[in-house]
This record gives C-alpha cells, structure tokens and sequence, in this order.
C-alpha cells in the first residue's frame, strides 16, 4: 500500500515537471529581452511590498518616475 502511494507520487511528480517545461517554454515565446545600457533612461515603479517598513511613505510621492541607468557594483 504505502509503495503504491509512493508510485502515484512519483508519478505526479514527473508529470508536474513536464508540464511545468511546457508551460515555461509557452511563456518565454511570448518574452523579450531587455537589454539596458549605463546611462539609459528606465521607468522605475517601486511597489510597495518590495520596500523595508517605514520607508514607503518617504518615496510614495516619487513611486513612479524615469531614472537614468547606473551601473550596479553588486
């Protein structure tokens, strides 16, 4: 018994994966690439959850605006 529930479960499982690799490449037929270079100009929209507690309220008038690209030292 319990190796049959295990079966099914494997089952499930690969079944999940396959759809998952179908689904994944349907979507990315429908994506672009962006490709951004230092000293763009990009729309920037910081949404809220996104943001540490207490800080929202200081940026919220400037929540979407154009900024200029910079390069990221991360």
């Amino acid at each position: 018994m319990a190796e049959q529930i295990l079966n099914v479960q494997e089952e499930v499982r690969l079944k999940l994966e396959k759809f998952n690799v179908r689904y994944k490449a349907a979507s990315d037929k429908k994506r672009r690439e962006n490709v951004f270079e230092e000293g763009d100009m990009v729309m920037v929209y910081l949404r809220k959850e996104r943001i540490p507690a207490g800080f929202y309220k200081q940026v919220e008038s400037k929540e979407v605006r154009a900024v200029q690209n910079c390069k990221d030292d991360q």
